[in-house]
């Protein structure tokens, strides 16, 4: 995986590629950070810069909205951008968890082409993660 995160962190792909640095295959991470709690205020803010996490230039923030989960509220973003490295046009979907005393992030990066079919079970991932 050739994207920098920090905390505990959780990768999973779909194929065999443990490593794809062409992007062909789907990559979600559940990422566990501890820091202090992020004010209400700053959480969207916060949400945007850490798309830069995804190496897409300039993203495109397309949508803003909430989730309701079994972990509670999630703020979610979806971005589309191309790869630092391959130029490719990409799909990110973000969803963050703000707990008093750390973030839960789920991430989803697919081929822009892909985004109709990948964003449903990304937005699934994220609903089903339980926040302790």
């Amino acid at each position: 995986m050739s994207r920098v995160l920090t905390g505990n962190v959780l990768g999973l792909t779909e194929g065999p590629l443990d490593a794809d640095a062409d992007s062909t295959q789907p990559l979600i991470v559940i990422a566990w950070v501890r820091q202090p709690g992020v004010p209400p205020g700053l959480q969207d803010n916060y949400a945007r810069r850490s798309l830069a996490v995804t190496r897409l230039r300039s993203p495109k923030v397309s949508t803003g909205a909430m989730l309701r989960g079994a972990g509670g509220n999630w703020l979610v973003l979806e971005a589309t951008g191309p790869d630092v490295g391959s130029g490719r046009e990409m799909y990110a979907y973000q969803a963050l968890h703000f707990a008093r005393d750390s973030v839960m992030q789920v991430l989803g990066l697919a081929r822009a082409e892909g985004r109709a079919a990948l964003a449903p079970r990304f937005r699934q991932v994220a609903a089903s993660v339980r926040v302790r």
